[in-house]
């Protein structure tokens, strides 16, 4: 069954005609006025069909409900005109055409829907969301009614619908909400506004602060030259320190290894028990008195 756009004018695809003798044979060459268009609503309430179209003769123009060939159509098709007032009704709408002389019956079954289901379902709509069904029985959805009528609602621990709401549409914040936002605590009522603000007129001017007493501090550093010079004189000094270092390690024996000095330190013990002190390799010291170990 096909759907049909309520209150829309419209043009649907009617046939194949075939011929009446062996059904089979397209009919590519009917004459239009010879036809006989009807086309039938059911109520659905107990009373009978209504007909919106009774019998009426086919025309190719000038009427509102032209019928014509598809034109570069071979399989027998039509086109059928429906006005916006045929379509002024919900649910099953049967249609014939007939021309018992030349072809047989040709029918179709419509449904007609409502526009916001039909645009959803074909075009780029959304189907509504009846609130009010909600409140069909005594349950839960009446007590939801109930409170957005106006005793207002309570959503997490905090009413946000005013309790002087005096329509289900008229819905607004209510002076608890308000009162929150301009609480000392703002922990739990941050907004992007107050975050902003914090940054503008905290952390930039510190930023701003800090970037101008490291500019100051860069600004008096001595220029080039003067550190060039510095550089040079310690350098003087270090060459200098080398160079008596150097010169005391001459004078000491072994070349200035205090290992070796001390591996060089013999003991020697004369007769009468006297211990005598050398230097290995320096008997010129004490030539007196030196034993061999």
């Amino acid at each position: 069954m096909r759907e049909l756009r309520y209150n829309t004018a419209v043009i649907v695809s009617v046939g194949p005609f075939r011929d009446k003798t062996d059904g089979v044979t397209i009919k590519g060459s009917l004459t239009i006025s010879n036809e006989r268009i009807t086309l039938i609503a059911d109520t659905d309430d107990g009373n009978a069909p209504t007909i919106i179209l009774d019998n009426i003769a086919g025309a190719t123009s000038g009427t509102n409900n032209d019928l014509n060939y598809i034109a570069n159509n071979d399989a027998g098709m039509m086109q059928l005109e429906f006005t916006a007032t045929n379509t002024q009704r919900y649910g099953r709408v049967f249609l014939t055409i007939d021309d018992p002389n030349n072809h047989v019956p040709v029918f179709h079954e419509f449904e007609i829907v409502s526009q916001e289901y039909y645009d959803a379902k074909y075009g780029t709509g959304n189907l509504p969301a009846n609130t009010k069904a909600l409140s069909g029985d005594a349950g839960a959805a009446d007590n939801l009614e109930a409170a957005c009528d106006g005793s207002g609602y309570n959503l997490g621990g905090g009413q946000i619908v005013a309790a002087s709401v005096t329509s289900k549409s008229e819905y607004t914040l209510t002076s608890a909400y308000d009162a929150a936002k301009s609480a000392a605590s703002q922990s739990s009522v941050n907004t992007v506004d107050s975050i902003l603000d914090n940054i503008h007129d905290t952390d930039l001017p510190a930023v701003k602060t800090e970037t101008a007493a490291i500019k100051a501090k860069t600004d008096n550093l001595p220029a080039s030259p003067a550190n060039e010079a510095t550089l040079t004189t310690l350098h003087g000094h270090i060459d200098d320190i080398l160079g008596d270092t150097a010169e005391i390690q001459a004078e000491l024996a072994d070349g200035g290894r205090t290992d070796l000095l001390i591996d060089g330190i013999k003991t020697v013990v004369d007769a009468n028990g006297v211990k005598l002190v050398a230097v290995q390799g320096k008997t010129d010291m004490f030539p007196a008195i030196w034993y061999a170990p």
